[in-house]
């Protein structure tokens, strides 16, 4: 049978402080001072109306006198006269029937 020993770890062990406070300046004479952190100066933010920053001139549209509206095309109307009706060959497929004939063979299809 086996046993697992969780063993926790050790604190490092402190090293005595007359050694602490020479490595403390050591490092304090060895190291570049650091610079401040310079803030900038915002100027308020303000919403004004002035000249454009392109200068693209302004260009005048044509007039509108001279544009005209469409005219309506005309309606499609189906008369009737050649289709006699509609087949549902398979699912939504919609086909025309112009005469008898295709209408009996569009009924004996196998579906």
């Amino acid at each position: 049978m086996m046993f697992y020993v969780k063993q926790e770890k050790s604190k490092p062990k402190l090293k005595p402080k007359k050694e602490r406070e020479e490595y403390a300046a050591w490092l304090a004479s060895h190291q570049t001072p650091v610079a401040k952190k310079q803030t900038r100066k915002l100027k308020p933010w303000t919403y004004g109306f002035s000249e454009p920053v392109r200068g693209t001139q302004n260009i005048p549209s044509l007039n509108p006198s001279m544009m005209g509206n469409a005219p309506l095309p005309e309606q499609k109307v189906y008369t009737g006269d050649k289709i006699i009706g509609i087949t549902i060959i398979h699912k939504s497929c919609l086909q025309p029937v112009f005469n008898q004939q295709q209408a009996i063979d569009a009924a004996n299809m196998r579906r």
